[in-house]
């Protein structure tokens, strides 16, 4: 009858936690919570933006000196995109289009 492989043991919570691992978990749990609360001001940020361009029938708003746009898209977000995108381009001309 072959031996059984032993059963790996799970880690479990260290007892003593290396000043430098709890300065690193420290760290990077200050930095997760900062960027949960940056995303949901970024959102409440963005909100305001495109009802304010909605309200005074703006779709185009130059930003980074002049080097990009930001764009109303659709009346429901905003996209940026470097100058001169004006339009869509066609990244495939090679393929067939189906009629409009």
């Amino acid at each position: 009858m072959a031996k059984r492989a032993k059963q790996l043991k799970i880690a479990t919570v260290a007892d003593v936690v290396p000043d430098v691992v709890q300065d690193a978990v420290d760290t990077y749990v200050d930095t997760l919570r900062n960027r949960q609360a940056t995303q949901t001001l970024e959102g409440e940020h963005r909100e305001r933006v495109i009802a304010l361009m909605k309200e005074h029938g703006i779709e185009r708003v130059e930003i980074d000196e002049g080097e990009k746009d930001l764009v109303l898209v659709h009346n429901e977000r905003v996209k940026i995109k470097k100058k001169g995108s004006r339009g869509t381009i066609d990244t495939n001309p090679g393929r067939i289009k189906p009629d409009a």
